[in-house]
């Protein structure tokens, strides 16, 4: 896996700058016209290569302008929250390696610090520092509708009683993606889903009663395309039939 911090300029992304950048239509670059259209300094557009880099907008463009190009679905915001997780260390690492539910700022920048010195990785303190104030940010502000982390006056709470009911159509786009990213090719552990560095269930914040709801119907959800089976020994997801995660997205938007 590649380490890497920062690249946002301190900005933390905000929903019309995406929405602006949807409707604009052109080529993101630093330009007097770009600058103009969309009322954003040249910081910030660079900024908002970044956010939309790690959120993949390039592949969902087409997708986001015909069903939300304001981002008013809880869906499609748990889809940028799942790509951050998946392209982005910072978001990867909290979600997937601290386990904390109660937490500070502080928790976070020695979690983070350990575990860079553990790999023998070096980063300046002021970049993970700067890293995490955004981290919190878009949990504020962008994401503040999923209620993912709650904050009290000295720490931050991670909700794992959120609004992380994730819709079937969603949960088989996720399973789509997740089984490309970890190259899977005829099936999928459930300590995979559960357990792996990049683990969709931590990811998605699911319970596991939850998790299991989806696993029991995945048959009848996906039409065959995935089968889940266990026995005293195995457990395991079969990829039945190939399929077209665009095709799965857009299931979700009708």
């Amino acid at each position: 896996m590649k380490y890497s911090f920062s690249g946002h300029d301190k900005f933390d992304c905000k929903i019309d700058w995406l929405s602006k950048s949807l409707l604009y239509n052109k080529p993101l670059i630093v330009s007097d016209e770009t600058i103009e259209t969309l009322g954003l300094g040249s910081n910030m557009i660079k900024s908002l290569k970044h956010w939309e880099k790690v959120f993949e907008i390039e592949n969902l463009k087409n997708i986001l302008k015909e069903n939300d190009i304001f981002f008013e679905s809880l869906d499609t915001l748990w889809l940028m929250h799942y790509n951050l997780v998946k392209n982005v260390t910072l978001y990867n690492l909290f979600f997937n390696k601290m386990n904390f539910y109660r937490f500070t700022k502080e928790d976070i920048f020695n979690f983070i610090m350990s575990f860079l010195k553990e790999k023998n990785i070096n980063f300046s303190e002021n970049t993970i520092y700067n890293d995490i104030i955004v981290f919190l940010k878009m949990y504020e502000d962008f994401f503040k509708e999923l209620n993912i982390i709650k904050k009290f006056d000295n720490f931050y709470k991670l909700n794992i009683k959120g609004k992380n009911e994730i819709s079937d159509a969603l949960f088989l786009y996720f399973l789509a993606d997740f089984i490309e990213v970890t190259n899977s090719k005829n099936s999928i552990s459930l300590a995979t889903l559960q357990h792996g560095n990049f683990s969709l269930q931590k990811t998605l914040i699911m319970s596991e009663n939850a998790l299991f709801d989806k696993l029991h119907r995945l048959k009848e959800i996906s039409n065959g395309v995935f089968i889940y089976s266990e026995s005293a020994t195995l457990r395991e997801i079969y990829i039945n039939q190939s399929c077209n995660k665009i095709e799965l997205l857009k299931e979700v938007y009708k």
